[in-house]
């Protein structure tokens, strides 16, 4: 009776191997580093506004989160900070430092 022994890794194997390794520990760096940021919160209030003031904000396209990272209210003339929500010399009420709107001025 023959015995069939395991045959030996070939560099393929290793490198195959390696490539997984090297995946699994980017995508859990990429996971593991997301949760590090420090957010302000996801909404600022809006409770305390007239209708006609959330009308100017809907008018102007104030978000809470601007499509483009370089155009924010912390980076505009008008934004006033505070913390976490800070306020605007032209919309009124609560603006999060990541929003934006369409009177935007960079600083």
């Amino acid at each position: 009776m023959h015995s069939i022994s395991p045959m030996p890794p070939t560099p393929s194997d290793f490198t195959s191997r390696r490539r997984l390794l090297l995946y699994s520990a980017s995508t859990l760096a990429l996971i593991a580093g997301v949760g590090c940021k420090k957010s302000a919160p996801a909404t600022c209030p809006t409770s305390s506004l007239t209708p006609d003031d959330l009308n100017v904000r809907t008018v102007l396209g104030y978000v809470d989160s601007s499509p483009d990272p370089t155009k924010t209210c912390a980076k505009c003339q008008q934004y006033v900070p505070a913390d976490p929500c800070g306020s605007c010399k032209v919309v009124k009420g609560a603006i999060h430092p990541e929003g934006y709107c369409r009177v935007f001025v960079a600083l």
